[in-house]
């Protein structure tokens, strides 16, 4: 009789640990979702875009790295590569997820937040840095935001002397108030404080992943009125393409010239500051 208790406890234990790891995956907006090991080691977050999966995390992380692994709360292994960065904007990177790790990137998409700064305000400026360990494991930082810029950035540091913001960290969740408040990108060694990029200028560059936009190429640079594109397709000479602002107002263009990879496009409204790397859309005929 004794044995057979204790059989069954071990399948009491092993059911209690699979229930676990499923309630724990299935709220991604509680920690990151994987633990990366690249160049360095760091945190990434799930965006599901349509039929594809990809992983948001720090740049500085995966930059130049020859294998990028993520780990996932259950200890399973997947590779990852380098889809898309924002390395002369900002210090974060989309990587591109295949195989078997795709049926992990479920949720929703992630929503535009329109008042997060006064989501910041009404939770007192608290948050909690949240991140997995190699092992899988969530753990939690406290954190006070000591500041921030509205569309950038958010400042934070630990409440207790006794934790620190360290390497491994790069590309964590900041939780404020429930929601997910952005990507910690990097810290300050000297005054520990953290920089947490915010989840509506993460919207802004994601954009294209994120709404019903067909990207056909990115900026390779301005001059004057005209904006050289590197194409990922072949457009023709007419064709009406535009670029997103952060607050979702289109700049529209008309390709002029194409020249192999290249093309040459015209402002049709105002002329804007354009960076290299912008992606640029094709206007649908119903716009």
């Amino acid at each position: 009789m004794a044995r057979k208790n204790l059989t069954i406890e071990k399948w009491a234990v092993v059911i209690f640990i699979s229930i676990t790891l499923l309630l724990d995956y299935s709220r991604p907006s509680n920690a990151s979702d994987v633990f990366i090991r690249a160049k360095e080691r760091g945190q990434g977050n799930f965006l599901p875009s349509g039929s594809s999966c990809y992983v948001v995390t720090a740049l500085h992380v995966v930059k130049d790295a020859q294998n990028i692994t993520l780990i996932t709360p259950d200890r399973s292994e997947f590779q990852a590569e380098l889809f898309t960065e924002f390395g002369n904007e900002i210090d974060i990177a989309v990587l591109r997820v295949s195989g078997n790790a795709t049926k992990l990137c479920k949720g929703d998409k992630w929503p535009l937040i329109f008042d997060l700064s006064q989501q910041l305000e009404d939770a007192q400026l608290k948050g909690n840095l949240q991140l997995r360990t190699e092992y899988g494991n969530r753990w939690s930082i406290p954190v006070e935001i000591i500041g921030y810029k509205e569309h950038s950035y958010i400042f934070v540091r630990p409440f207790s002397t006794k934790d620190t913001i360290i390497k491994g960290m790069s590309g964590g969740l900041l939780v404020v108030n429930g929601i997910a408040a952005g990507i910690l990108t990097e810290v300050n060694p000297d005054s520990g404080v953290g920089t947490v990029v915010r989840q509506d200028f993460l919207y802004g560059l994601l954009r294209f992943l994120l709404e019903d936009h067909t990207s056909i190429g990115k900026v390779e640079k301005l001059i004057g009125e005209y904006v050289v594109i590197e194409l990922f397709r072949e457009v023709p000479v007419g064709t009406k393409i535009y670029a997103l602002t952060q607050s979702g107002r289109k700049i529209m263009l008309r390709i002029v010239k194409v020249h192999l990879n290249y093309s040459s496009a015209q402002f049709l409204n105002e002329t804007y500051t354009l960076g290299k790397g912008e992606f640029i859309y094709e206007l649908k005929k119903d716009n």
